[in-house]
């Protein structure tokens, strides 16, 4: 099926309790497409995606879309996608005061893509009480990824979480990290990607993050192979590592026990 929304439209106050998923739309092997003005406002599903959840399903945001205090128990405080999903967003969109266990704004589950085109805010999200909690603005799946196109900047600030206070990423397989030289290893597919990009001179995208906290690991990103992963564009002679220096911009300044970029202990290699 496909579900098309033109002009402005606005969803307030729903609540899925009984399909626990969607609080204000639940997606199966759909497209769904929304124009122009978009707001989702104290929507709540008892499990997963307050605002939305995507199965199967090909989802595009254009124009300006705001989710603001959305919740979900489990995954998902605004969105959560899970197997084989296309969520797509440019223009102007911002997540703001949404929660959930994971993923206070975004859960991202099953290979997922998630393509970022204008300028993205995650505010405020992810003030689960209760448990340990992924990814205060977006929990990113085994094989989910990102793709920052041209002139975007994505800005995360004042999400929280036990781990990962911005960005929590499923870690890649232990041998990707222990053996990485070998050419029997595949690399993982980094969770961000930045298609059709130049670096040699200058970068248009860019990723900041403000105050930001993670409770235990990570108040900027926790997991994620950032070093040695596979950029599916080129991207000259730059490793996965420098183009994700070069895209950060890094003013946090709450964290505690760990570092603003932290990793499982999946990275441990046996001798």
């Amino acid at each position: 099926s496909t579900l098309i929304f033109t002009g402005n439209t606005t969803f307030l106050d729903n609540r899925a309790s009984c399909s626990v998923e969607g609080g204000a739309i639940y997606t199966l092997d759909s497209t769904v497409i929304l124009k122009g003005i978009n707001n989702f406002i104290n929507n709540a599903a008892a499990q997963s995606g307050g605002a939305i959840n995507a199965n199967h399903t090909v989802l595009t945001f254009t124009g300006t879309n705001n989710f603001i205090n959305n919740s979900a128990n489990w995954r998902g405080g605004a969105i959560s996608t899970y197997g084989n999903n296309v969520l797509n967003f440019s223009g102007a969109s911002s997540f703001i005061n949404n929660s959930a266990n994971a993923g206070g704004a975004i859960s991202a589950n099953v290979n997922s893509s998630m393509t970022f085109n204008g300028t993205i805010h995650f505010t405020n999200n992810g003030h689960y009480s209760g448990g340990i909690t992924c990814g205060g603005g977006v929990y990113m799946g085994i094989q989910c990824t990102v793709s920052i196109l041209p002139n975007t900047t994505v800005i995360w600030e004042n999400n929280r979480a036990t781990l990962g206070g911005a960005i929590y990423v499923r870690d890649a397989s232990p041998l990707s990290y222990c053996r990485p030289i070998a050419s029997f290893v595949p690399k993982e597919i980094c969770f961000f990607q930045l298609p059709g990009q130049n670096l040699s001179s200058s970068t248009d995208v860019k990723l900041i993050f403000k105050n930001n906290l993670a409770d235990d690991a990570g108040s900027v990103l926790y997991g994620g192979a950032i070093d040695n992963c596979k950029l599916t564009h080129g991207l000259d002679s730059h490793s996965s590592g420098d183009v994700f220096d070069m895209i950060v911009h890094n003013n946090d300044t709450y964290y505690n026990t760990t570092s603003k970029i932290s990793t499982g202990p999946i990275q441990i290699c046996p001798l």
